[in-house]
């Protein structure tokens, strides 16, 4: 049986793209286990955090207070597009 992996990228590519389509839809930050719930259940909470960071490090979200969800950037946005 062939199974295909996806690449860490394409996984914290998917993860920006799920909480841009989770903020445009609730218009609120998006938290770890809301986009958890949301479609995510095969990344563990802390994984979705980690990538989270990173994103935030690149410019694509950003965390508005210590403890909320995150906000797509307006670099975000136009990946996104």
């Amino acid at each position: 049986m062939w199974v295909m992996r996806i690449s860490r990228e394409e996984k914290v590519k998917k993860v920006l793209f799920g909480c841009v389509d989770q903020f445009i839809k609730t218009g609120k930050p998006v938290g770890s286990s809301t986009l958890k719930e949301a479609g995510f259940e095969e990344l563990s909470s802390a994984t979705i955090r980690n990538y989270y960071g990173e994103l935030e490090d690149e410019g694509y979200l950003e965390q508005l207070h210590t403890s909320g969800g995150r906000v797509p950037t307006d670099k975000a946005y136009r990946w996104y597009v």
